[in-house]
């Protein structure tokens, strides 16, 4: 259009055209056109690809124009005015980008040659602007006839005819190659379409032979598609699906309607697949469970078009899921009713256990009834008969010494069954303190060969480091004298006896706890103890021994003191490999300095001088034992003064009806307060005034331990024992009471 427009123009000068740069113009022209188009459809039609190319376009055309006004050979000078030029370069841009537009969104030849028609006015405006934008003024001297042309080049005439030609030629070729282009789409179309056709029979025949239901919906949910699998799920016709405008939501459960909804507009915005079980309801009424799974179609764009749903009939698993679950319950339900039957066979069978063990203790009660009675019988026998004999006028000093000896052993022997009864009971009342057990078991290795006899061989095994431990030594003593006495009396043939004494850490049993300990081990090579005699070594009055040769009581006293005192003892016995005893202790942090012995010193018999000058207070329910209290104390020089409960004998402090050095009182006593608490108020009121209490058992002291500042006597107790007592009790309080306060 370009050269042809420029025939057009008339010049009064000679004009001829540069053929390189006349090349150069129709390239640009081509190039810039097709790359503009190659954006168009690369970009789908899309606004910015339109705009870019019709920049592009439009820019081409310019580009071409102004190349070919350079390529012109005039003896002028050109000059342009530069708001043509801009409009002329607006103007193929404008009008290149609206054809590309319209080529675009609409396809119909009418539009398409309306397409035509603004690409050749953006192309004729845009040149005959740019020529309107052109000022030629010629060179001095040059004519205005052409006669002085002396440029060389293709002349304007010449180049017009010859650019057209060659546009008719490429028309003529894109003519020829547009019909063959069409008869080739042409081919390829119905290819396409059988193809497609082909294609869609093929998955019609997979989804109609496919195993599970497949069902397409548009985005409301109406049917498109259904297999004769899913039709037969929800129990309706493809006609019926597909004809009537029938929903998914139409043949829903209403119970599971809301979930599927919620999921269904979720993947119809968002394009999320989704999974739900749910109900469809028959045209009969029943319901079926299927498991859907729901995918979205997309078009080229990612816009949703439709959903596809696979749908599987799962009524028959949740069928034997309900049933599973009631057979389980069914179970549970048994295995409740099992677990109560247990339960309550349980309880009968230790009910019947308990008074299987109640039956025991009642026997085990009976055998110790009858054995205290036997023991306590006979040592009141020798009571009574000696209290008969010493009524008699006439008996001799001699024999009245002998009665009186026989007396007092008897009732040393009731202390001692009364310590081992209590022992046993574990309600002894201990005098714990921190010792050196080591040190305790070399000092009684002498009183152990004297005891045993030479008949048997003694060996020790100490550790060299022994922990201390806390405990009454006396009590300890008398453990390790009981143990080695029982495995003297199992060697009837003679043996050796071993003491051993180890550190050990033990851990936690029924009867122990955790922790570190002395182990105290007495061993002997007898014959040893049956298992059936084993289980019961530990009961009391139960021994082996001949009649006269032991109470019973050994072993259980020195199980319950290792129990009181924290430990514990157990026994190992082997018929014919001898009998080992274990005795633990626990540990203890420190060993304590030895208690200073406040007893008579050796050869010191009390007498009474020791109570000269002072007065003692005997608190005393029982007149009896009163009375002889203050005849033992009158004995030792005191003055005595007789009280029958603790209130009267604070009432007489409070009088201060003169002085008062010392309070002897019982522990157990009626009227509301016994002698542990008139101590607790003597040594709060009365801090001067000694307190000496006597007790045969206190559950009180054998649980919290003797009053701290108190003395306690066990009853039965001697004249010395009482007067040692006092004697520290004194030096304890630092004087006599002299008036009440």
């Amino acid at each position: 259009m370009h050269f042809l427009g420029m025939l057009a123009f008339h010049l009064p000068i000679p004009v001829a055209h540069d053929p390189s740069l006349t090349a150069l113009s129709l390239a640009v022209a081509v190039l810039v056109t097709g790359f503009g188009f190659t954006v168009v459809r690369k970009y789908g039609g899309q606004l910015h690809g339109l705009a870019l190319g019709g920049l592009l376009m439009g820019s081409g055309i310019a580009t071409m124009h102004y190349i070919g006004i350079a390529a012109m050979l005039v003896p002028a000078e050109l000059r342009l005015d530069k708001v043509l030029v801009v409009a002329s370069v607006l103007i193929a841009i404008g009008a290149a980008t609206g054809a590309l537009w319209l080529t675009r969104r609409y396809t119909t030849s009418g539009w398409r040659i309306g397409a035509a028609v603004i690409m050749g006015l953006a192309i004729s405006g845009m040149h005959y602007t740019g020529m309107e934008a052109m000022a030629w003024i010629p060179h001095a001297g040059t004519t205005t006839d052409g006669a002085n042309a002396s440029h060389v080049g293709i002349g304007q005439a010449s180049l017009g005819i010859g650019v057209a030609a060659i546009t008719f030629l490429v028309l003529l070729l894109a003519f020829v190659a547009a019909s063959f282009d069409r008869r080739l789409a042409v081919l390829a179309a119905g290819e396409a379409r059988g193809a497609l056709a082909e294609s869609e029979a093929r998955f019609r025949a997979v989804i109609e032979q496919a195993g599970t239901g497949i069902a397409q919906s548009d985005t409301q949910g109406r049917f498109t598609l259904a297999n004769d699998r899913y039709c037969a799920i929800v129990g309706r016709s493809r006609e019926e699906l597909l004809g009537s405008g029938l929903r998914m939501q139409d043949i829903t459960h209403p119970d599971d309607l809301a979930a599927n909804q919620s999921a269904f507009v979720a993947a119809i915005r968002e394009g999320a697949p989704f999974s739900i079980e749910k109900r469809y309801l028959r045209p009969d009424g029943t319901e079926v469970w299927v498991n859907n799974s729901v995918a979205p179609v997309r078009d080229a764009e990612g816009r949703v078009l439709s959903v596809v749903a696979v749908t599987q009939d799962v009524t028959a698993r949740r069928a034997a899921e309900a049933e599973l679950a009631q057979q389980r319950a069914g179970l549970e339900w048994l295995v409740e009713q099992r677990t109560a039957a247990l339960l309550r066979s349980a309880e009968e069978r230790r009910r019947a256990e308990e008074t299987v063990r109640q039956a025991e203790k009642l026997a085990a009660l009976g055998q110790l009834t009858g054995s205290v009675a036997h023991d306590f019988g006979n040592l009141l026998q020798v009571i009574t008969s000696g209290a008969s004999l010493l009524r008699q006028p006439f008996l001799s000093a001699d024999k009245k010494a002998e009665i009186l000896e026989s007396l007092s052993q008897a009732v040393e022997s009731g202390r001692g069954l009364t310590n081992r009864l209590l022992a046993f009971a574990r309600q002894q009342t201990l005098r714990p303190e921190v010792i050196d057990v080591g040190a305790r078991l070399v000092g009684m290795s002498g009183l152990l060969r004297q005891t045993l006899g030479a008949g048997l061989r003694i060996e020790t095994d100490f550790d060299a480091d022994l922990w201390p431990v806390r405990a009454d030594p006396g009590q300890l003593e008398a453990a390790i004298l009981n143990l080695a006495v029982n495995a003297r009396d199992g060697m009837t043939k003679g043996g050796t006896l071993t003491i051993q004494a180890h550190n050990v850490t033990l851990k936690a049993t029924a009867e122990r706890v955790a922790g570190e300990y002395v182990c105290i081990a007495v061993k002997d090579t007898g014959e040893g103890i049956p298992p059936h005699i084993l289980s019961r070594v530990l009961e009391p009055f139960f021994t082996t021994k001949e009649p006269g040769r032991g109470t019973g009581l050994g072993l259980s006293q020195v199980h319950g003191f290792a129990k009181q005192s924290g430990g514990d003892l157990h026994i190992e016995s082997k018929p014919g490999y001898g009998t080992t005893v274990f005795f633990h202790l626990p540990r203890a942090m420190s060993v304590s300095a030895e208690i200073k012995n406040d007893a008579a010193k050796p050869g010191e018999e009390p007498g009474v001088l020791q109570g000269l000058g002072r007065t003692v207070l005997v608190v005393d329910d029982n007149p009896d034992v009163a009375a002889f209290a203050c005849s033992l104390l009158e004995e030792l020089g005191y003055t005595t003064r007789r009280a029958d409960s603790a209130a009267e004998a604070l009432a007489m402090l409070a009088r201060g009806e003169g002085k008062v050095d010392a309070v002897f009182s019982d522990v157990v006593m009626p009227g509301g307060m016994d002698g542990v608490e008139l101590a607790i108020v003597l040594r709060s009121s009365f801090p001067h005034v000694a307190v000496v209490l006597a007790t045969g058992y206190s559950e009180r002291i054998a649980r919290d331990g003797a009053l701290e500042g108190v003395e306690t006597l066990f009853k039965p107790y001697r004249s010395d024992e009482l007067a040692s007592a006092l004697r520290r009790a004194l030096a304890r309080s630092g004087g006599p009471l002299e008036a009440a306060g």
